[in-house]
């Protein structure tokens, strides 16, 4: 569920083959990825409110994977942020920097 959840921040609109089975009837559909993990998530919030203790899966697992894989994409949005960040000052705002650091 973290990763689902991680990719799901990264790529919201990318899209995944899911394969769909009603009965006789076998196919692929192709679906955002965002709409899938906000599936599994509601499904596993239902699980919690009504459904903990008639069974043995442990929804407040997956819940936690998912919070851990949003906070690994926030992570990555403030490194890529930070490090995009980084490379901004030119070569004259650091001789300026260091100058005004001598003095």
């Amino acid at each position: 569920m973290g990763l689902m959840t991680l990719t799901a921040c990264i790529y919201p609109r990318k899209k995944m083959e899911v394969f769909l089975w009603l009965l006789l009837f076998f196919t692929t559909i192709r679906i955002p990825v965002i709409l899938l993990v906000s599936f599994y998530v509601l499904t596993d919030i239902y699980g919690v409110a009504f459904l903990m203790k008639d069974t043995d899966i442990n929804y407040i697992a997956h819940l936690a994977g998912a919070a851990t894989g949003i906070a690994f994409a926030l992570f990555f949005y403030a490194y890529r942020y930070l490090r995009s960040n980084k490379g901004n000052s030119t070569e004259s705002d650091n001789k300026e920097e260091l100058e005004e650091a001598h003095r």
